[in-house]
């Protein structure tokens, strides 16, 4: 994150509604902790459940970015 705040002028967010951003870049980990073929989708859930609760921007985008594989399976 440093690296992303030094170069391209990226910043943290700590929740959807203190800041007023236009964009929400978020990668959410969808796989078992011990098993990264197996699926767990509750983070993804959790965000898009926060993000409606708190983005208070109207017309901010959101890319929620994944780091479950789907090779192999069907998605």
């Amino acid at each position: 994150m440093e690296y992303a705040e030094k170069t391209a002028g990226l910043k943290p967010a700590l929740d959807f509604g203190s800041e007023d951003f236009d964009l929400f870049i978020i990668s959410v980990s969808t796989h078992q902790p011990d098993d990264i073929f197996s699926p767990q989708l509750d983070g993804l859930s959790s965000i898009a459940h926060k993000i409606s609760r708190e983005a208070t921007k109207n017309g901010a985008l959101v890319s929620i970015e994944s780091t479950y594989d789907c090779i192999n399976m069907i998605c």
